[in-house]
């Protein structure tokens, strides 16, 4: 997949480099070390290296997270590992990715990690292979790390998306940053008001864009841009339709779109900022629905209701 997207990055500059960019979105949850001693900080540190590097510390150092090299030499694989000079020459030297300048990171959530214990059976997967075991919930009393969604994998933790970009701006220095995709997704609910009065998406957007412009503003990482996930209820992988992530209710029958309060949330303090210094503390949202008409399905405001440049974008000039 690298040396694919390295080939396909030459194609693209030797036609110009048209449009804004060309670089690969890449996905990363935050992993929070569940007790401060070594082994776990050391899962954790397993567990983030194990995401975005896979990926990007090819592109921009020649060579694989630490980590999972060890894992490899320890199998005794390295040769067919290793990287030869010609694909190194291709991926690292003259850029093989806008990554040179930017980072495009997708993040949704937080998880625990700990140290798998040393006499443990080998487990062979992605996580038996990390030495991490990783969960949403706390592995003592099982309370989730946030406030959980219906489809078991997403939990509200804004810090985490402010840890996580101090994370790889130490990792990837003088980089901006873009959230290419951060969003809240939940079951159908048994009502359209229920549908349109959706609560926690407000909460979840009002934590985590505070937390990624607080890492910003307060912690000196070059944010470029955030993107919601997603404007519209659509087709979401392993989900189908059953899970909604929109800013806008979509009825699949009719395809008619209803703005979400989320949405109007989203347009009135999150879209309409000019700098992210004006997302660090956002108002609430529970007192923002208490304020919300009693209707929210007619055509008030459906029309108009985005800003005057791309809803989904904040940015700022630093």
């Amino acid at each position: 997949q690298i040396l694919a997207h390295a080939h396909a990055y030459r194609a693209w500059d030797a036609a110009g480099r048209p449009g804004a960019g060309c670089g690969m979105a890449l996905n990363s949850d935050y992993c929070l070390a569940f007790s401060s001693s070594s082994e776990d900080r050391a899962a954790a540190e397993r567990c983030l290296e194990w995401q975005i590097p896979l990926f990007l510390d090819p592109l921009a150092y020649g060579r694989w997270p630490a980590s999972i090299d060890a894992v490899v030499s320890e199998r005794g694989e390295p040769a067919q590992w290793a990287w030869t000079d010609d694909e190194l020459s291709l991926v690292v030297e003259g850029g093989a990715h806008d990554g040179a300048a930017h980072v495009f990171v997708n993040t949704y959530t937080t998880r625990y990690a700990r140290a798998v214990p040393g006499d443990a059976a080998p487990n062979v997967s992605f996580e038996g292979d990390m030495r991490a075991e990783v969960s949403g919930t706390n592995f003592t009393d099982g309370r989730p790390i946030g406030t959980p969604s219906t489809n078991g994998w997403l939990f509200n933790y804004g810090a985490g998306a402010r840890a996580l970009l101090a994370w790889l701006d130490r990792r990837y220095p003088n980089r901006t940053f873009v959230i290419t995709e951060n969003g809240w997704g939940n079951a159908t609910q048994p009502s359209l008001d229920a549908e349109l009065r959706d609560l926690e998406r407000c909460r979840f957007y009002r934590d985590y864009v505070s937390n990624v412009s607080a890492a910003a503003v307060l912690d000196g990482v070059d944010v470029a841009a955030y993107f919601a996930w997603s404007l519209l209820d659509n087709f979401e992988w392993a989900d189908g339709y059953a899970t909604r992530f929109g800013l806008v209710y979509v009825n699949y029958t009719s395809q008619r779109r209803i703005v979400k309060a989320s949405g109007r949330y989203f347009r009135d303090h999150i879209a309409s900022a000019t700098d992210l210094a004006d997302t660090l503390d956002l108002p609430s949202c529970d007192d923002y629905y208490a304020n919300l008409p009693r209707t929210l399905d007619d055509d008030d405001g459906q029309q108009q209701w985005g800003p005057r440049r791309p809803s989904s974008v904040v940015s700022s000039e630093r």
